[in-house]
């Protein structure tokens, strides 16, 4: 591992126990199928046991996003997806101190685009984008939500994210 975490949460009888990395490292180096027989993802700092399904999808999911963030940076795609909050929300990533005026004006011009051509959506695709993006909602819990499958989610937001393209386009 790269850095040692702050704690180490492990499953026991299907609840959390925290131990030291210390015993953790001393529990893997004492058995040579620990690795086989627990999973486990890093989350802020914290490393966390939980079930091979739970590992897969996480890690997939990340993977996911890797690729699809390095392909909207090789095709200078603007995507509401490239926006990670850092806590000054997505004006942020428009707005940046450094930035000389005429490059302000154009990051407010695209700004005020983006929310312009989100009111030109239907009310639901624009609270569906909403949710996924701005109130960051995850594709399987908007799929809970409305009742259908996370697949179905995914498919109606590329849906909508290509006619936000077009839109931005015009």
């Amino acid at each position: 591992m790269k850095k040692e975490p702050k704690k180490v949460f492990i499953l026991e009888n299907g609840s959390y126990r925290e131990i030291t990395y210390a015993q953790f490292c001393q529990n893997r180096d004492a058995d040579e199928t620990y690795k086989d027989k627990h999973w486990f993802i890093r989350l802020h700092g914290i490393l966390m046991e939980v079930s091979e399904t739970d590992y897969k999808v996480f890690y997939k999911e990340r993977r996911r996003q890797k690729y699809l963030k390095e392909r909207s940076m090789e095709n200078n795609d603007i995507s509401i997806d490239m926006f990670e909050d850092n806590g000054g929300g997505i004006q942020s990533h428009f707005f940046k101190e450094k930035d000389n005026i005429p490059s302000q004006v154009e990051s407010k011009l695209m700004y005020e685009a983006l929310y312009e051509a989100l009111s030109i959506l239907p009310d639901d695709e624009e609270a569906l984008i909403r949710k996924l993006f701005f109130e960051e909602l995850t594709e399987r819990n908007a799929a809970e939500k409305y009742g259908v499958s996370q697949a179905a989610i995914n498919k109606r937001k590329a849906r909508i994210l290509k006619k936000l393209k077009k839109i931005l386009e015009n």
